[in-house]
């Protein structure tokens, strides 16, 4: 599971590239446009996933370099029943 509190760190460059080395934009936006300065391209996915009544967007610029430490921040929040 994830809290609120880490949600909006990961909104931030500075958490996310703590955590996936290769990132070079948070993680986690309030908008599919966010972060895109001059350029044109789209840093977020398109469909927005509704975490506690808020829509968020999650970045796309997860490199393969990164792939592992993706999965392992993922099972670090896994329910373990």
């Amino acid at each position: 599971m994830i809290d609120a509190t880490e949600l909006e760190s990961l909104k931030t460059k500075e958490y996310t590239k703590n955590l996936f080395q290769a990132t070079d934009y948070p993680a986690i936006a309030n908008s599919r446009t966010d972060h895109m300065g001059n350029s044109l391209q789209k840093r977020y996915r398109a469909k927005a996933i509704n975490f506690n009544g808020t829509e968020i967007y999650v970045s796309t610029q997860f490199f393969d370099s990164d792939r592992d430490a993706v999965i392992d921040w993922y099972k670090s929040h896994l329910r373990h029943l």
